[in-house]
């Protein structure tokens, strides 16, 4: 297996080349010639980078999907893969993913899935999700942590005005998780609409403000 990194806009897209990578879409030629770059290696769509740019052994991180990115109404591109990313880790497993929303919208806001062993932990009760999405001390928690994230990312393009928790999990059967395992942002944008409504209702106690 032959692997490049290549430049795409501010990303790094991961490409594979190797006897193992298929030759194409099946009659249907404008998608494999989409598919694949002038040098034969197919577009993975992975956007990565180094672990270590000291080490280049150490390997490369996963920070999202190429063509996870939207313009707010303002017109500036939101690289929602990597604000996915960083979200996370200022959260401190707190969350177990995230759905970033604001295509046409005046900033950035989410919709949270909760880690269920920590929050359960952190609040010292063995509680349900809904309960948890509700509970003071997680709803703190979380505000912290988007306060922290917001402190590093303070350009409208990546900061995260505000967050709801979500009182369930992703639906792998409604489509709301790829074959690949990761969240499809657009079909849980659209599932769940009635949740982006609310994350940017004014008027809705759930939602955690930065």
């Amino acid at each position: 297996c032959t692997l490049k990194l290549t430049p795409v806009g501010d990303k790094t897209e991961l490409r594979a080349k190797g006897p193992h990578i298929t030759l194409g879409y099946l009659n249907n030629p404008q998608a494999t010639e989409a598919a694949f770059d002038a040098e034969g290696f197919f577009k993975l769509g992975d956007a990565v980078r180094l672990a270590d740019p000291e080490r280049p052994e150490a390997g490369l991180a996963f920070v999202g999907r190429i063509a996870e990115e939207f313009k707010l109404s303002s017109g500036a591109w939101v690289a929602a893969g990597k604000v996915r990313v960083d979200v996370l880790t200022a959260m401190d497993g707190a969350l177990t993913d995230l759905v970033i929303c604001g295509e046409g919208e005046a900033d950035i806001r989410a919709l949270g899935f909760l880690n269920l062993a920590y929050c359960q932990r952190l609040v010292g009760a063995p509680l349900g999700l809904t309960e948890l999405a509700a509970h003071p001390q997680l709803t703190d928690f979380v505000q912290a942590g988007l306060a922290l994230y917001n402190q590093h990312n303070p350009n409208p393009s990546a900061k995260v005005a505000a967050l709801l928790l979500l009182p369930d999990m992703p639906d792998a059967d409604s489509g709301e998780i790829t074959d690949k395992g990761y969240l499809n942002q657009a079909r849980l944008r659209e599932q769940r609409a009635e949740k982006v409504a609310e994350v940017y209702a004014a008027e809705s106690p759930a939602v955690i403000r930065a």
